[in-house]
């Protein structure tokens, strides 16, 4: 989904997100993870070069497998959707979907009773998904190496650290321990001296708003009853603070 349909499509309920989308990433993953066990050029490369360490996406179910091929010691397990079921296994702790929100979902830490309900519903799911995948990939090891140790095996005895991109900030209130660390934001640059003409404009109020729609949700393609709207709370609401929106223009049709 992008452009302007992220602005006026209707809000998700449940998880914002295709099964049939995810299954086709599954089915493409499966495919690459056979290609590499059958390619034992790159899998010799990779054990002859003794590689310790390794960063590996918490979602590629067939990483485990091969960084126990390859002799990889320790494993920095990392997530672009924040924490989702697995990593929680691994740190030994449980979801509480009574108030931890499933990652793909819309929901905060406050739920109304039917979407604890269907929050409920998507934690057994995910973890019932979570097994099926796991085994799926795992046979695909076994079968190549009899006896291969299982997914959660790997990852108990490997996984070092857990590295999540969201801002520890802004997530929903949950249980973490020392192995979680939150990674988001930790690209931001080196802060540098503001323009004249900039530091002028954030001097004429003691407090200033900025707003940002992120790299999807852009405000150029917002539906103009939404761009005026938001300029009418900006004059309405927001008299004593600065506000700064980053627009691409035209921003509202004449």
């Amino acid at each position: 989904m992008k452009g302007p349909s992220v602005w006026e499509a209707p809000p998700c309920e449940g998880m914002c997100m295709k099964w049939s989308d995810f299954d086709q990433i599954v089915e493409q993953t499966y495919k690459q993870c056979k290609a590499i066990l059958e390619d034992d050029e790159l899998l010799n490369r990779l054990r002859h070069s003794k590689f310790e360490l390794v960063f590996s996406e918490c979602f590629d179910a067939c990483a485990p497998g091969v960084w126990e091929m390859v002799g990889i010691k320790s494993i920095v397990l990392v997530s672009a959707l924040g924490m989702m079921p697995r990593l929680y296994d691994i740190t030994g702790m449980s979801t509480v979907p009574s108030f931890m929100p499933v990652g793909l979902t819309p929901y905060s830490d406050k739920m109304t009773f039917m979407e604890r309900v269907v929050n409920f519903n998507l934690d057994i799911v995910f973890q019932y998904y979570k097994h099926t995948l796991d085994y799926k990939f795992w046979k695909l090891f076994n079968d190549k190496i009899p006896g291969f140790p299982n997914f959660e095996q790997i990852y108990n005895e490997k996984t070092a650290l857990i590295m999540t991109n969201v801002n520890e900030f802004a997530e929903t209130a949950r249980p973490t321990t020392n192995m979680i660390r939150y990674i988001g934001g930790s690209t931001l640059h080196e802060p540098k001296p503001l323009s004249k003409e900039l530091s002028e404009l954030l001097d004429k109020n003691p407090t200033t708003v900025l707003i940002s729609m992120g790299s999807l949700a852009q405000s150029k393609d917002m539906p103009n009853w939404l761009k005026r709207g938001t300029f009418q709370i900006f004059q309405d609401k927001f008299v004593q603070q600065t506000s700064c929106l980053k627009i691409r223009s035209p921003f509202i049709d004449q």
